[in-house]
């Protein structure tokens, strides 16, 4: 099946705003404290909000989930969409045989938003986030030709989190999100960290059947390094012509088996990368290639295991 795209850069001109997408489940309170206190920092660069309410809510909601819909249509003059999908795909990996499904496809957490936006660049937030500051903002200025800012790293599922940990494996201190570029184990430290904490039992979400070929050739980044959605700006230009259904990279908002591989899509040879608040550059092409792999390669791993009970 072939997709269309739009040109971004005849329908939204403007290098300073961005649009914003939530994906909703409820927590109509949470939702109007995200929305609102990202109005109020962050109003002059804000675009259209597109809204995307789960087909099920819950019944234990005091208000409806809509109440935000309409005070941002009512009151404020923010663009406002909602979308409602057919499908709950609750925390399941999307099924690849019903892709080509558009109904299913825009069941995706914020895929509706990422391909129907015509602005420029998009920002993706949890509806249970307080903003105190202009992030949006600031995350424009710091983007800077990057496809994504955002923070990254699950560091709490993450054995090189723990000093410990890390000067046994490797002779060195912990990973931090502002240090992790740094941080690059071989395939037998990664293996120790690993060891290392399981014998500790400290918290950590173990990869042993992503480890065969992947990592092993290319350690790093670590399982637990992604893009973290709860507050993230994507450039559309740069990510949506690679990002399926336009390309070969992995929807933003598909959940995994392996949870930890969460969307950075594939980029080979491009030398576009990511960064954080500080404008630091932190991931490149080839590393994006490895964590694209290894969370494929896990989700047939896992799908194979679920149909045979093993």
């Amino acid at each position: 099946m072939e997709f269309k795209m739009e040109n971004l850069a005849e329908k939204n001109a403007c290098t300073d705003c961005a649009d914003v997408a939530l994906n909703i489940f409820a927590k109509p309170f949470q939702t109007a404290l995200a929305l609102l206190s990202l109005l109020e920092h962050c109003r002059d660069h804000m675009g259209t909000v597109w809204l995307q309410y789960e087909p099920y809510g819950s019944k234990f909601d005091a208000v409806s989930p809509y109440v935000i819909y309409h005070y941002l249509t009512e009151e404020t003059d923010v663009p406002c969409r909602v979308f409602q999908p057919e499908y709950w795909l609750s925390l399941e990996p999307p099924d690849p045989a019903r892709l080509e499904d558009t109904a299913y496809r825009h069941s995706i957490r914020y895929q509706y938003a990422f391909e129907h936006s015509q602005s420029k660049k998009l920002f993706i937030m949890h509806n249970d986030i307080f903003v105190k500051k202009n992030l949006l903002g600031d995350m424009l200025a710091h983007m800077d030709g990057a496809f994504a800012v955002g923070r990254v790293g699950q560091c709490w599922n993450c054995p090189a989190k723990y000093g410990e940990v890390t000067q046994e494996a490797m002779g060195r201190g912990p990973c931090t999100p502002d240090t992790y570029a740094d941080f690059r184990p071989d395939y037998a430290q990664l293996c120790e960290l690993y060891k290392s904490a399981g014998r500790r039992k400290l918290r950590v979400r173990f990869y042993d059947l992503a480890y065969g070929g992947i990592f092993e050739k290319q350690p790093f980044p670590l399982p637990e390094c992604r893009v973290n959605e709860w507050a993230l700006l994507l450039d559309l230009e740069q990510t949506r012509p690679l990002t399926r259904p336009f390309g070969s990279g992995d929807y933003v908002g598909a959940f995994h088996a392996a949870a930890g591989f969460a969307w950075i899509p594939p980029f080979p040879g491009l030398g576009i990368c990511t960064r954080r608040g500080s404008g630091r550059s932190i991931l490149t092409s080839a590393d994006i290639c490895c964590i694209l792999s290894a969370a494929e390669k896990w989700d047939r791993k896992n799908t194979r295991s679920r149909k045979t009970g093993r």
